[in-house]
């Protein structure tokens, strides 16, 4: 997983300072689930597809508002 990237995103896309995104980061690359809520399902869908490009194993949520991340192939 591109770990300078997914930091990147995360920033950009949900409004993340640095010491967030990178907490966020570390916890996938530890092999832990991080989970996001989102707005919409749009945003959901378009993160999921950012953070896939840059490696990560992403899981869309049944209320398809929300995200599971995960690197090791827990998503």
């Amino acid at each position: 997983m591109q770990k300078i990237s997914m930091n990147h995103i995360l920033r950009e896309r949900l409004q993340l300072g640095l010491k967030d995104a990178k907490g966020y980061v570390d916890d996938v690359l530890a092999g832990k689930l991080v989970s996001f809520a989102l707005e919409d399902s749009a945003t959901a869908e378009t993160l999921a597809k950012a953070l896939e490009d840059v490696g990560a194993i992403v899981e869309i949520e049944a209320d398809q508002n929300s995200l599971r991340v995960a690197t090791n192939g827990e998503a």
